[in-house]
């Protein structure tokens, strides 16, 4: 299998956003009553200093949309940080995505996408920490952060729905 790669979310990208949007799995997911809006999404085109949108991309082909957060740089440039991982300090990241393509599903693109992710961060921006937080009803989820090696630390209610907080700490070389 070749691998995924992730290409920067640009304004190109925003009408395929759309699209994947109104997809169920997609919908039921990310943009339920409560959570950002498509709209509010889409604007991460424009940086911000702490949100890093990516595409999804598989045999040159885009399949889904991921983000990646500094957690610090968002409490130093926030002035209402709001989420789920309130105390996270610096070197802490989170991380979320979709594969919107339903061919793509149930073919481990997810968890070698996250697997990347994970690699990258703590290489190159030398994260000590990543966090995601699925919803406790998203087993499809969990499992594939499972196999990347998050831990199951909490489980909190975001204000919509019960998310299973999740972590993977970097290991210290011996």
């Amino acid at each position: 299998m070749s691998a995924p790669k992730l290409k920067p979310f640009t304004h190109e990208h925003i009408p395929l956003f759309y699209e994947w949007a109104k997809k169920e799995h997609v919908k039921n997911t990310w943009f339920v009553e409560g959570y950002k809006s498509v709209e509010a999404i889409a604007e991460l085109v424009n940086p911000n200093g702490y949100d890093y949108p990516c595409i999804i991309e598989f045999e040159n082909k885009p399949i889904g949309y991921l983000l990646y957060c500094d957690l610090a740089a968002y409490r130093r440039l926030n002035p209402n940080p709001k989420d789920v991982f309130s105390e996270d300090v610096e070197g802490t990241y989170c991380l979320d995505l979709f594969i919107a393509e339903e061919e793509y599903l149930n073919r481990g693109i997810g968890t070698q996408t996250v697997k990347n992710l994970v690699d990258m961060l703590f290489s190159k921006y030398h994260a000590s920490r990543i966090v995601i937080d699925p919803s406790a009803e998203n087993r499809r989820a969990i499992r594939c952060y499972e196999k990347v090696g998050f831990n199951i630390i909490d489980e909190k209610h975001d204000g919509v729905t019960t998310c299973v907080i999740m972590e993977l700490k970097r290991k210290e070389l011996p």
